[in-house]
């Protein structure tokens, strides 16, 4: 495979446009062919989330968990919104309460406010967060140290854009003696098998590429196609590039059909095409390809001055005047036409016409060089 590009989507597969090529053992030449293979969303999630689980975040995977309404913490891990449980121990769960012995507080109108643990109140500082925004939620954890940290939040403005608010939370040295005793509900935990599937609907064509053209192979690809059946084992890119398993099927099952077409024989995937050019094909329609434009240059034009005009002869000679023409008439009789006056006329005007046919040659030629 020489080229693979994402091409649009289709339900919940994603297109990709591959260009191929196979060398039969009877064929003096290559053959070549193009052909679009529908792509799983949920392949191209797969291939994602292992990345991630890597450290590499792919941007279309990043996208579909925004739209998905899932977050990212910190540490790259997916958290899905949870409404059972307790939401401020599932928010901070890099902050777990065995770190921060004592209580934490966050600036709330009028004061501090106490709570018995950094879950508790990083769920109310995402409370207080949330306030001038709509559809809000928590986001991420930013600026962690010993003795703070930040909570993010993000949601809709008043005018319909995206917002993001700040509150911080902090570790209190002492504990106050009217702290409450908070326990919110609500908040979001890790992502699980069962919920990756959402994603897909929001995967866009975009990823297919990331994936194919990443620098970092995908394992989780390469093990799938290695224990396919046939020849789909033996398909390789001319470049690097990660080929999805659904591709390595299609391209394998194509270029057996033109195999075993070329050997007379009848193609074993029926629903595989087995349509191709050969080498001399491709190179033919290169050469149709329109020529693209050359370069803008300035022309030097090499003019020559004549001193005086060549004598030409249009061997034309001087010619004579018809005699008169008779013509009957009924009844008897006939009329006489006397062309005399005519030629009386060219004579004078033979001069003139001459003249003006030499000077529009003359122009010719001169505009001709």
């Amino acid at each position: 495979m020489s080229s693979i590009a994402a091409a649009g989507r289709q339900g919940d597969d994603i297109l990709a446009r591959v260009a191929a090529n196979t060398k039969p053992a009877n064929v003096h030449s290559r053959i070549y062919w193009t052909q679009k293979v529908p792509v799983a969303a949920a392949t191209l999630r797969r291939g994602a989330l292992a990345a991630l689980g890597r450290g590499v975040m792919h941007p279309g995977l990043q996208a579909a968990i925004l739209a998905a309404g899932f977050i990212l913490s910190e540490n790259n891990e997916i958290l899905v919104p949870d409404d059972s449980a307790d939401g401020a121990s599932q928010l901070v769960d890099d902050y777990p309460a065995s770190d921060y012995p004592g209580s934490f507080r966050h600036y709330d109108t009028g004061g501090y406010s106490y709570y018995p643990s950094a879950y508790a109140a990083s769920q109310a500082a995402v409370e207080r967060a949330c306030r001038p925004l709509t559809s809000c939620g928590f986001y991420k954890i930013i600026g962690r140290s010993d003795s703070q940290f930040w909570v993010r939040v993000k949601g809709k403005t008043s005018t319909g854009g995206t917002g993001y608010r700040d509150q911080k939370v902090e570790y209190a040295p002492s504990r106050s003696p009217n702290m409450p005793d908070v326990s919110p509900e609500g908040g979001h935990r890790p992502a699980e098998d069962e919920d990756y599937p959402a994603l897909d609907e929001h995967i866009a064509p975009s990823l297919l590429d990331e994936l194919v053209n990443s620098q970092d192979d995908i394992p989780e690809w390469q093990e799938a196609i290695s224990v396919l059946p046939g020849p789909e084992s033996a398909v390789v890119p001319t470049q690097s590039q990660n080929i999805a398993p659904e591709i390595a099927t299609a391209v394998g099952r194509r270029g057996e059909n033109i195999r075993a077409q070329s050997r007379g024989d009848n193609p074993p995937y029926s629903d595989a095409g087995t349509d191709g050019h050969s080498a001399e094909d491709q190179n033919r329609e290169d050469w149709e390809q329109p020529i693209p434009p050359f370069p803008d240059v300035d022309p030097e034009w090499q003019v020559e001055t004549i001193d005086s005009l060549p004598s030409y002869s249009i061997g034309l000679g001087g010619g004579s005047c018809p005699g008169a023409t008779q013509i009957p008439v009924p009844f008897g009789g006939s009329i006489t036409l006397d062309w005399q006056p005519a030629c009386n006329l060219a004579g004078m005007l033979r001069g003139a016409v001459i003249g003006v046919c030499m000077i529009l040659s003359l122009y010719i030629v001169l505009r001709g060089n």
